[in-house]
């Protein structure tokens, strides 16, 4: 079984640079989650606009998704090849991690939500530490990625709040600003 998983920050408006290929993909069928209750939709190619600045899991399959599930574990039970993303959103508390997944057999599958990761990699930075914020204990966080506009927005002051966890993540400053 080969697996995928990129956890990222990024501005809600960055998405579409960083996963535009999937919607552009006519091959890729696009699932809006949404709940609760939990529903899984078919997108319209043209309500993209609608993924800026909404917290929400989007699901992409190749083949012609079963979407009578109750829950985001069921759905991929019925769909296997899925590529998951989580997409984080902006909160008071900060900006929330992003997560980009897929765990399957399927070779073809697999090539296919590659080619997006290494995308998204090529896209963003890499370098961060995880600060606990009741001790102030820290952790490199060498590969936790991030986009240039996460990075500007850490320097203005939001947040970088991790995907599960009480940690904060503290990026580098971008040039200029140290």
């Amino acid at each position: 079984m080969s697996k995928l998983s990129v956890q990222f920050h990024a501005m809600p408006q960055e998405m579409m640079n960083l996963v535009g290929d999937l919607f552009a993909d006519t091959a890729v069928t696009v699932i809006e989650v949404v709940g609760p209750p939990l529903r899984f939709n078919i997108w319209d190619r043209d309500r993209v606009v609608d993924l800026i600045g909404k917290e929400r899991a989007i699901v992409f399959t190749l083949a012609p998704p079963k979407l009578n599930a109750k829950s985001i574990y069921e759905f991929l039970k019925l769909n296997p090849d899925a590529l998951v993303l989580h997409m984080g959103q902006v909160t008071p508390a900060g900006l929330s991690e992003s997560w980009l997944s897929a765990m399957t057999d399927n070779e073809s599958a697999m090539r296919r939500w590659s080619k997006t990761a290494r995308r998204l990699r090529a896209a963003t930075l890499t370098g961060a530490i995880a600060v606990n914020p009741r001790n102030e204990a820290w952790v490199p966080m060498r590969s936790h990625r991030f986009t240039l506009e996460a990075q500007r927005a850490f320097a203005r002051g939001l947040a970088m709040l991790p995907a599960a966890g009480d940690s904060i993540v503290k990026l580098p400053l971008p040039p200029g600003k140290q």
